[in-house]
């Protein structure tokens, strides 16, 4: 079974790599909800989330896959508007390109 599963590893690795095959990107966002709003200060919210976010890219990177922060607003706002407005967004893109 291990020498099968090796082999299945190795197969799929080999056709990816002759393909050349895309990577794909994938947008995790984390939620913080706190119980009591009030009782909560900023940086506890904060701490709550970095603590989630590490356990995230931890679990992720154990994959063999590679996690980036995106801090920049303005880089959010574009994934954000992309995902909720892709025929816009493919069509903003595209009259950029022209120009």
């Amino acid at each position: 079974m291990k020498s099968l599963s090796e082999n299945y590893i190795q197969y799929i690795s080999n056709l990816n790599n002759n393909k050349k095959s895309s990577s794909k990107k994938f947008y995790i966002i984390i939620k913080n909800q706190p119980i009591n709003k009030k009782e909560k200060n900023i940086e506890i919210i904060k701490q709550e989330l970095n603590e989630k976010y590490l356990k995230v890219k931890e679990c992720l990177s154990r994959c063999g896959n590679k996690v980036n922060n995106i801090e920049e607003k303005e880089e959010i706002l574009k994934i954000f508007f992309s995902f909720l407005n892709t025929k816009k967004y493919f069509n903003k893109n595209e009259q950029i390109e022209e120009e």
